[in-house]
């Protein structure tokens, strides 16, 4: 019963805050939402590769992108009021990992859409500072184990060790759609959604 109770919470505290839906006309128009206004278009980037005409970031997941610092940072926007593909908004702030951009092209300077997440450019961790982990760039929902088949719910920050595991300790247990998150050698103690770490 207490792993039930604890799943309810931790699903409760994943989806909290898009309750009901405001939606804006997000596409320019008189009174369009100034969050929208300020770049919609794709980030492109000026560094390319030599041997392919491409960005050495392009296609990059977001805990690749972190381990190709400094060359990379991970870009994410805010699915609920998009800058990277706008459209409609709706009353709610969920940032998502959007795409892998150069530095150069993304720190400094206004990126083209979407934010980099506090840290991101000077290669140090992030801070989820926001109680609604969903609110905050670069950090994904998790929990803590308690060894009786429960799992707190908390906000970690997503780092370029977050799936790679070297160590043979067991692994802690986690609850459904979650995976144990290591540290870029052995596991911390923690679950992350599954969806973080590339299958």
């Amino acid at each position: 019963m207490i792993r039930g109770v604890s799943l309810t919470i931790l699903l409760a505290f994943g989806s909290v805050g898009c309750g009901g839906i405001v939606v804006f006309d997000n596409s320019g128009g008189a009174g369009s939402s100034s969050k929208s206004s300020a770049a919609a278009m794709k980030t492109t980037s000026t560094s390319v590769t030599a041997s392919t005409g491409t960005s050495m970031c392009a296609g990059l997941g977001e805990v690749a992108c972190l381990g190709s610092y400094p060359s990379c940072v991970p870009i994410y926007d805010d699915s609920c009021c998009s800058t990277c593909n706008p459209g409609t908004c709706a009353d709610c702030v969920k940032y998502v990992f959007h795409h892998c951009a150069e530095k150069a092209d993304a720190c400094g300077k206004k990126p083209a859409c979407g934010v980099v997440a506090p840290g991101d450019c000077n290669g140090t961790t992030t801070t989820c500072a926001n109680q609604y982990c969903p609110a905050n760039p670069g950090c994904v929902a998790g929990c803590t184990p308690d060894g009786m088949g429960g799992c707190s719910p908390e906000c970690l920050p997503v780092t370029k060790g977050s799936c790679t595991i070297a160590c043979a300790p067991p692994s802690p247990s986690c609850p459904p759609g979650y995976i144990p998150e290591a540290n870029g050698g052995c596991y911390t103690g923690h679950c992350i959604v599954a969806s973080t770490c590339p299958s």
